[in-house]
């Protein structure tokens, strides 16, 4: 397994991916990704399999302290200089499942959003995830206002 930062050539797999992950009412856009790639691909981690991409986590980072909906159609909202890294996907092909992959990428953003002295890291999940999330220190806080694909979504935290 190879972890690496992501590139626009990588846009394809992403996106096929993100398709495979969730229902059409809660993926990312392709342009949203393709943008991404362009503006801020280094807040896009992927993990590869004899150079096929598997897994995958992309993050923002911003002044925010919490997820907005709209954080997942706008990249502009990305500051480079932003206090919170929002995790907008964690993905892993179904076939690639329970083998610690996530884990992996979680355990990268984490120790990368903590050595770029940032505050902490905000996601949303659905409530099967919470304990999961739970397992890296992340803290449950509310049901988030989000409304991406008519779910309920729930808000947690890991304050550094």
């Amino acid at each position: 397994m190879k972890l690496r930062t992501s590139c626009l050539d990588d846009l394809d797999e992403i996106y096929s991916i993100e398709k495979i992950c969730f229902p059409p009412q809660e993926q990312i856009k392709r342009n949203y990704f393709e943008q991404k790639l362009q503006i801020c691909p280094e807040h896009l981690w992927v993990l590869e399999d004899n150079n096929k991409i598997i897994s995958f986590v992309s993050t923002i980072t911003t002044n925010c302290r919490d997820l907005k909906d709209e954080m997942y159609t706008d990249v502009k909202l990305h500051d480079e200089n932003g206090i919170w890294r929002m995790i907008l996907d964690v993905n892993t092909l179904p076939e690639y499942r329970g083998k610690g992959l996530a884990g992996k990428l979680l355990n990268h953003v984490i120790e990368k959003t903590k050595k770029e002295n940032r505050s902490g890291i905000v996601l949303v999940c659905k409530k099967s995830l919470v304990s999961f999330y739970e397992l890296f220190g992340f803290v449950y806080e509310c049901v988030s206002e989000s409304t991406l694909g008519d779910t309920t979504w729930y808000q947690m935290r890991l304050a550094f």
